[in-house]
């Protein structure tokens, strides 16, 4: 992955988390989320979640990670202040009219 967005668009510091899958007692492999690694990138909101009559959860809220760092997959966790965050599904590229630009990480609000 080419990086591409200037350090000065990557305003904020999060922690990228990628699981480990060690077996439990009953010999399933399940996610363990230890410590991770600081990297640069923007975070920004995209839309805060109103309540729902559904019953699904109204703390939800989407949140995309911009960043130039390769390798973020779904289901690590990405770190920002208090929050904490599961990837959801692949990085989406984004290109410019030179090719590759940066990576947008999609975002879903870990809780409990």
């Amino acid at each position: 992955m080419t990086a591409a967005l200037p350090a000065s668009l990557l305003i904020h510091t999060v922690t990228w988390i990628v699981p480990t899958f060690p077996t439990d007692a009953y010999g399933n492999s399940v996610p363990s989320y230890g410590s991770g690694t600081s990297i640069a990138g923007r975070m920004e909101q995209n839309r805060a979640a109103e309540p729902r009559e559904d019953g699904r959860n109204a703390a939800e809220r989407e949140w995309t990670l911009f960043t130039n760092q390769d390798g973020i997959s779904a289901k690590d966790r990405i770190v920002f202040g208090s929050l904490t965050f599961e990837v959801e599904g692949p990085v989406a590229p984004a290109y410019g009219g030179a090719g590759f630009h940066h990576g947008e990480v999609h975002l879903r609000l870990v809780e409990g």
